[in-house]
């Protein structure tokens, strides 16, 4: 479909049109009849199409549309520069999010007419629109900032008092570990004095096992040796023989009397006690003598 522009068959407001090139404006700038010639374009609705109104366009692909479109119209694929004659003539960007959808009052569909009213801004009329345009980034700029300040200075808060925690955590940490270390230690105290009381005790019977075993077999070999005389008691060897010898003989006459028969020890029974007495005092002083 081919749209004439500027002509008594344009449609609505023709006559209109007729005038404004007869009074030598000319037809409208090249930019604004390609854009228009892309929108109003069907084979490429996927791509680039009026709005639900017709007070707009979307372009739905900006990739796609750079890539496929823009090179058909425009002697570059430039997307950047394509949104940027959209605002020298005026145009407003409406859409949200990634949705480019731009709106002018003089650009809808089925009335290319309106595009004589269009002009691109000239860069004294667009210089206090841009320095407003930008006092008033400027100002969300430093608004947006200052906003991040805060956050910034809430998040330091919350750290430093996250650190606080963790220092007080680390202190009661500390003591605790402290007084474990301590009865740890009074522990392995104890059990080491516990070990060698053990230890005490169990050598007491070996060392008296050592001991006896000791005595026995001392006592072993003082049997074995003979009996060693001293000189002095060398020398009075023959008395302690003679002394032995009457001990015997006495022994022996004691045991006659005492404990023969009945009839020869009949007459002597009143003296049997004083004989024993004597015969027990004899033998205390022979034995004292002789040891």
């Amino acid at each position: 479909m081919t749209i004439e522009i500027g002509g008594p068959s344009s449609g609505d407001g023709g006559g209109d049109n007729g005038r404004n090139v007869a009074k030598g404006f000319g037809p409208p700038p090249a930019f604004l009849t390609k854009t228009f010639h892309m929108v109003n374009d069907p084979n490429s609705n996927s791509i680039i199409s009026w709005g639900k109104l017709g007070d707009s366009f979307i372009i739905w692909d900006h990739i796609k549309f750079s890539v496929e479109i823009l090179p058909n119209y425009f002697r570059h694929n430039n997307f950047s520069s394509f949104v940027y004659q959209l605002n020298n003539y005026g145009f407003r960007k409406i859409g949200v999010d990634n949705q480019w959808e731009y709106i002018s009052p003089y650009f809808q569909e089925g009335k290319p007419h309106l595009l004589y009213n269009m002009k691109r801004r000239s860069l004294q009329n667009s210089t206090p629109r841009r320095q407003k345009d930008t006092h008033e980034t400027l100002n969300k700029s430093i608004d947006e900032s200052l906003q991040e300040i805060k956050k910034l200075k809430k998040h330091q808060s919350d750290i430093e008092l996250n650190i606080v925690k963790l220092r007080q955590k680390a202190t009661a940490l500390e003591a605790t570990s402290m007084k474990l270390v301590a009865q740890w230690a009074k522990a392995c105290e104890l059990i080491v004095m516990r070990r060698d009381k053990a230890a005490a005790i169990a050598e007491i019977p070996a060392q008296e096992s050592e001991e006896n075993q000791e005595n026995e077999v001392v006592k072993e070999e003082a049997e074995k040796q003979p009996v060693v005389l001293s000189s002095a008691a060398a020398g009075d060897e023959s008395e302690s023989a003679a002394m032995i010898g009457e001990y015997s003989v006495r022994l022996d006459d004691v045991k006659k009397r005492l404990f023969g028969d009945d009839e020869a020890c009949e007459d002597e029974a009143a003296n049997r006690n004083a004989m024993a007495q004597d015969f027990e005092e004899w033998l205390i002083q022979s034995s004292t003598t002789l040891w």
